[in-house]
């Protein structure tokens, strides 16, 4: 892949790039990697609390951003250095942050192959908040198809000369490196950097330009600068790989003669099997793909610089779909008096081959179906952690089997005096309720009524209480009334008519 684009003059050089360890960052630091032949996560500086180390942006589930966060351990005065800073795992910091991203799973076309990459990253057990972010950030450049092994500058020992201006850190390390002949920056740091000084020094010193490319985000207002995860969740793999290469090509500057000159790629044409399209914006959804059929990806964009166009075309790629892996679409449960009724459906659509379980404590149990509901006794559960598991393997190769646990919410009914069969429920397992002289409408959440779970966003210990209207009357509860409610009542007086005139026949 990384002979895709042809998106700079070959030189002979090792290029370098040193920043602070970052959390999830955006896809300008991803950019930075992957147009360095070496990436130092720089750890020996003084720790800022409430910076890029610990945090990252995501979307909200209606508007805005929020941040996504590992606790630390708070430290001991300001002279703290990041390579010193520990994760406080007293908190359940990782089932927290995969709570917070659930919003994206309705609107996210690829939510489940980053929640799956997350899950993978948080088995490890990490102390370290500079660990935890070379780990993801390894992860993630291997899931945008370009393996990096990143080096942390505390533990490289690397003899370097006394810093006497900010500006030289980098420089020294670049001395103290065999064979790094030139130095990647941001372009934040253009006025920042004494420029003769890495010259004398042999050292070439380039910077990169952030030019930000704006994807579907499912909002009118598209948030630029959100962590990386917000572009994988919205991008198709391939198509990413594609996105992250034009946009390093967009922000590169390294050059034969000078170091300030800036690429810009445009009128990129895609053909697949047969159809081209012209691509104008990054990333590009390309729809209509069968799975696990082989596919040929052919390209050609214009590279422009100053008033010189060139037309450059890739070497065809050979690319085959992926099955689509078996997911948990709903999974939840209530408590009635001493049973949980737990609610489920696996959506399955390439019929692969795939074992649900229900782990809970020492209880342990296979799902025979892809859609159920299963009544249990409480007392042969863990309510703090009942999981579905379920394992697969796509690629039919031992290795890759995979097993995806997946933590279910409780949902708390409160019935509102009515009463419940043990039977009748709405087609995703909700109870039907009954009570005198009056109609079940359906279930009343944050003052509007549902009537199927999966109107809303189901998340741990949310409350669902039942809502009646008297018949020929308004709806109890307090909740508001809409077309569905008039719709259960006309039906309800239309029934009591028919009713008593068959009586009177």
């Amino acid at each position: 892949m990384s002979k895709i684009f042809e998106l700079v003059i070959n030189v002979i050089i090792m290029t370098l790039g040193i920043m602070q360890p970052y959390f999830m960052p955006y896809i300008g630091y991803i950019s930075l990697i992957k147009h360095t032949d070496r990436f130092i996560l720089f750890d020996t500086v003084q720790f800022i609390r409430h910076g890029w180390i610990e945090r990252n942006r995501i979307l909200k589930p209606n508007d805005g951003w929020q941040y996504i966060q590992v606790p630390l351990i708070k430290q001991d005065g300001r002279d703290t250095l990041i390579k010193d800073v520990k994760i406080n795992n007293k908190e359940d910091w990782k089932r927290k942050i995969l709570a917070q991203i659930q919003h994206y799973k309705k609107v996210a076309p690829y939510y489940r192959r980053v929640v799956a990459l997350l899950e993978d990253i948080f088995t490890n057990d990490f102390e370290d908040i500079t660990i935890l972010n070379k780990v993801s950030l390894e992860c993630i450049c291997k899931y945008l198809g370009f393996e990096k092994k990143l080096e942390i500058f505390s533990q490289m020992h690397l003899d370097i000369e006394a810093a006497n201006a900010p500006d030289e850190w980098a420089l020294n390390i670049c001395k103290a490196i065999d064979g790094a002949t030139e130095y990647i920056n941001p372009i934040g740091g253009l006025s920042f950097f004494d420029r003769n000084k890495y010259k004398n020094a042999g050292i070439k010193i380039s910077f990169q330009q952030m030019e930000i490319t704006e994807y579907s985000q499912k909002r009118d207002v598209f948030e630029p600068g959100l962590s990386i995860l917000d572009v994988m969740k919205s991008v198709v793999l391939l198509i990413a790989r594609v996105f992250i290469l034009i946009y390093v090509a967009k922000t590169k500057t390294k050059h034969k003669k000078t170091d300030d000159i800036f690429q810009n790629i445009e009128d990129v044409k895609i053909s697949i099997d047969g159809v081209t399209k012209n691509i104008d914006s990054f990333p590009y959804l390309w729809e209509g793909l069968k799975s696990s059929t082989s596919y040929e990806i052919e390209a050609q964009y214009d590279l422009k610089y100053k008033s010189t166009t060139k037309t450059k075309q890739i070497i065809p790629i050979q690319f085959k779909t992926g099955f689509t892996r078996p997911y948990l679409e709903r999974g939840y449960y209530y408590q009635i008096q001493d049973n949980i009724i737990l609610n489920y459906k696996i959506t399955n659509p390439d019929n692969i081959t795939c074992l649900g379980t229900i782990l809970s404590g020492m209880y342990f149990n296979s799902l025979n179906s892809t859609q159920g509901s299963l009544s249990l006794a409480k007392s042969q559960l863990d309510l703090e952690e009942v999981v579905i598991s379920l394992g697969y393997n796509i690629n039919s190769s031992v290795s890759e089997y995979t097993e995806e646990e997946n933590l279910i919410p409780e949902v708390v009914l409160d019935f509102n005096n009515g009463y419940y069969d043990g039977v009748s429920t709405t087609p995703d397992g909700l109870p039907i309720l009954t009570l005198g002289n009056h109609v079940f409408v359906g279930w009343e959440y944050n003052g509007d009524v549902i009537q199927s779970i999966d109107e809303i966003e189901v998340t741990d210990g949310i409350v669902l209480k039942a809502a009646f209207t008297p018949l020929g009357g308004k709806v109890n509860s307090g909740c508001k009334k809409n077309s569905s409610m008039l719709f259960v009542e006309t039906i309800s007086l239309v029934s009591l008519a028919l009713l008593v005139f068959r009586k009177k026949q």
